[in-house]
Parts: C-alpha cells; sequence; structure tokens
C-alpha cells in the first residue's frame, strides 16, 4: 500500500496540472461598437427612449422603446433611477424593467453605456453595454 500512494499523488497531481488551465480560461469578452448613450461620470441618471430595432414583447406586452439607467436597469414605457432592490410586482415602480446590474452605482469618468440592435430579422438582439462601472 505504501508503494501505491505515491503513484495515486502522482496521477492526482498530473491530472490537476492538465486540467487547471482549461477549467479557468475566461472566453474572450465581446465588445459591440454601439451608439453611446452616455459617456463620462454620472450618478443617478436616466435616458430614452431609444429603438429596441423590433417589436419586443415583454410578459405580454410590446415595446418598441426602450430607458436606461446608470443604475444597471433597462425599462420600458417608463424611466427610472432607482437604486433600490424591490421586490415586483410593486404599485410604487415601474414592473416593466430588465435589471442586470440592479444598484447603486455610477458611470466612471472612463466609462459609458452603449446600445446596439444586431442581426437580422427573425432572429435580432439588442445588445447594451455598461462599461467602467462603479459603485
Amino acid at each position: 500500500m505504501n508503494t501505491f500512494t505515491p503513484n495515486v499523488r502522482t496521477l492526482l497531481i498530473l491530472l490537476f496540472t492538465s486540467v487547471m488551465p482549461f477549467t479557468h480560461a475566461l472566453p474572450a469578452e465581446t465588445e459591440y461598437p454601439g451608439i453611446i448613450v452616455h459617456s463620462g461620470f454620472a450618478d443617478d441618471r436616466r435616458w430614452g427612449e431609444f429603438p429596441i430595432g423590433f417589436d419586443f414583447d415583454f410578459f405580454g406586452n410590446t415595446y418598441s422603446t426602450f430607458y436606461v439607467s446608470s443604475n444597471g436597469q433597462v425599462t420600458f414605457g417608463a424611466m427610472t433611477n432607482a437604486f433600490n432592490n424591490d421586490n415586483i410586482p410593486d404599485g410604487g415602480r415601474p414592473d416593466n424593467y430588465i435589471a442586470p446590474f440592479w444598484d447603486d452605482l455610477i458611470i466612471d469618468a472612463t466609462g459609458d453605456i452603449m446600445y446596439q440592435t444586431i442581426g437580422t430579422a427573425p432572429n435580432r438582439k439588442l445588445i447594451i453595454q455598461f462599461n467602467n462601472m462603479s459603485f
């Protein structure tokens, strides 16, 4: 048994050495050169309305425009710059939003928010990028 243990240890070291570089690799980030919503420092600001580029069905409602905030929200039908993570639905806040980064964020002096519609019908996508955001 004593001669078996070092062989197993060596095998495990070789296994982890050969697998580790592949499991920790991140895919390259894709940056779409889009239409700039805002560039430079901003705090608790909102912008819109902007064209989606296609009709977007969102919980039974169809939208063709969107709004965006410096707090990481994309809303439809109305603007907001709320940064509190509230439950939805909530009568005091808009319920028609997507909040990928919803928090009390700022756009860094070197940051920006951009958007671009890509693809061809019926396979179009709206890409919204938040670059260099901070708490």
